[in-house]
């Protein structure tokens, strides 16, 4: 029977019994007012005696109530952090498909091509519902970390550029630059390596993070606290470098001012007349492929960019495993 109907059926026995002393002790007093009646029973010891003996069980079983709730909200939350987290980790291995599948390939056909593009498609819809849930089942990373508006960006920053890097290559090939044999292994390669990187660099310290943020759930804990402070800061590090190299890669100042001054000159709304697109194609006109890319989509990476990111990766990932092993190192004695 569950503790709620326990507490019911207790106050229906407190009220029924207390009822009948009462009705007794009125029969055995008739000479005292109904008021003097009521007020003489609740001050009676068989008032007190039946209260507190009834009264009693039905406070521990509201404690018990209220332990219960809390646990049943602190177990639904878990749930949900819980599936939060298998949801990023299925995250990642679409994102690993993705890249087992172009970094394996021995060329890039219309099948795989095609395949490749409905992945990539579908995982940028999964990162937009998956970034969401971060946010809403751990908010206590914002209480620890104290930017919890950065920490979507931050996480997503490294699927991101895997994921543009393996398209901006197909892109490339569907729009008729070819590759010999040896240049696609080389990007296959790159990918790999930013694959690598990211997996050891951005991916384990992303779900360490969640799951310290889940098991502060119910106590504070600053070690605990202190570790996801460091992963966090770790990330936001090699993020920024990954971002400051792609903005310093596509950072051209010429091409940018005279495209800020077509635009204030013509504004949006007037983007359609004729002087403008004179303009603007003698501009394009003038620009180098990279440039040309850069006006087209920021997230389209050139091979330069791939190889200067893997690079990165690559350093970055190679310092976390010296760390790594010179912490075991340390902790064997030797």
């Amino acid at each position: 029977m569950k503790s709620v109907n326990k507490i019911y059926i207790l106050l229906i026995i407190l009220f029924v019994i207390n009822l009948l002393l009462f009705i007794s002790y009125a029969i055995i007093n008739p000479e005292l007012s109904f008021s003097a009646q009521i007020l003489n029973y609740l001050g009676s010891v068989q008032f007190q005696f039946i209260t507190i003996s009834i009264g009693l069980p039905i406070l521990l079983l509201l404690f018990d109530n209220v332990f219960k709730v809390r646990e049943k909200v602190l177990e639904e939350k878990k749930e949900k952090q819980l599936g939060c987290i298998k949801n990023t980790h299925n995250l990642w291995n679409d994102l690993a498909n993705i890249c087992v599948k172009f970094i394996y390939a021995e060329r890039l056909s219309d099948s795989i091509v095609s395949d490749l593009k409905k992945d990539i498609e579908e995982f940028i819809i999964k990162t937009e519902e998956i970034s969401n849930t971060w946010y809403f089942e751990f908010v206590n990373l914002n209480d620890i970390i104290g930017e919890q508006k950065l920490i979507s960006n931050i996480f997503i920053t490294p699927f991101d550029i895997l994921e543009c890097s393996i398209t901006s290559i197909i892109n490339r090939i569907c729009l008729g630059q070819e590759y010999d044999k040896n240049q696609f292994c080389i990007m296959q390669e790159h990918v790999k390596i930013m694959y690598n990187g990211i997996k050891i660099c951005f991916h384990q310290s992303t779900i360490n993070i969640l799951k310290n943020s889940m098991l502060l759930n119910d106590n504070s804990d600053e070690d605990i606290e202190n570790e996801i402070k460091s992963d966090f800061n770790n990330l936001k590090k090699l993020n920024r470098i990954l971002l400051k190299e792609i903005i310093s890669f596509y950072k051209l100042n010429d091409v940018s001012n005279h495209l800020e001054a077509l635009i204030e000159k013509y504004r949006l709304v007037e983007y359609e007349k004729a002087e403008f697109k004179q303009e603007f194609n003698e501009l394009c006109n003038n620009l180098t492929d990279n440039e040309k890319m850069t006006l087209r989509d920021i997230h389209d990476f050139s091979d330069e960019l791939i190889k200067k990111l893997a690079q990165i990766l690559k350093m970055n990932d190679l310092i976390i495993n010296f760390y790594h092993y010179n912490k075991l190192y340390i902790q064997s004695g030797a």
